[in-house]
């Protein structure tokens, strides 16, 4: 396996509740991306294919020792964290409740377009919710810690499965020369009551 991504996390200006309690997490992936299964999906265990590390700030760190590969190891170089409250997900991607999409489908069904103004609007009351014009579309597509999960594929949402929370992704990443199969990002979900981690990948 190679090291994909380390992270100090008390440098970060954001971080999910649930990963305060630790200082570093470190990231190894195995030269090839997990297989689909059946039962699954792309959802995947730590230590399939991948390792992910907590440390706390008592822990030693645990070396890995490796030989490089150009072939297959992203170029490294350090990242620098900036806040951003404008995280949207995408409403008709995933990342967001489904009992709050179907809500949004359902304005669908009550909006109508207006020749005389050349624009949506609902006949019983213009300033509700419009469907076009203000679904925000502010999502950031980059690593991140926190946020909402940079689906390609629609179907999952802020839990891979069931009290597996998204609490961060690495993303496919130019400068670095990484690339989740076809511009995609790696998703991490984490379990605080049994300590434990999935991960999912998806891509275009």
């Amino acid at each position: 396996m190679y090291p994909l991504a380390q992270f100090y996390l008390p440098n970060l200006p954001y971080l999910p509740e649930s990963l305060k309690k630790f200082e570093y997490i470190t990231v190894f992936m195995g030269e090839d991306f997990p297989e689909y299964d059946e039962e699954s999906g792309l959802i995947t265990k730590n230590g399939d294919g991948w390792i992910l590390r907590t440390y706390t700030k008592d822990d030693k760190l645990i070396k890995n020792e490796y030989l490089r590969d150009d072939d297959i190891c992203p170029d490294p170089y350090p990242l620098k964290p900036k806040l951003n409250n404008i995280d949207f997900p995408i409403w008709d991607g995933g990342g967001l409740d489904f009992e709050l999409e179907n809500e949004i489908c359902d304005l669908k069904e009550e909006y109508f377009y207006d020749e005389e103004i050349k624009k949506f609007r609902y006949e019983d009351n213009p300033d509700k919710l419009n469907y076009h014009e203000d679904i925000a579309d502010t999502h950031s597509y980059l690593h991140k810690f926190g946020g909402y999960p940079s689906y390609c594929q629609s179907g999952l949402g802020l839990e891979a499965i069931k009290d597996y929370h998204f609490v961060f992704q690495i993303s496919s990443d130019n400068v670095a020369k990484y690339n989740v199969v076809d511009s995609g990002s790696l998703m991490f979900f984490y379990n605080e009551y049994e300590d434990k981690w999935v991960m999912y990948y998806d891509f275009y």
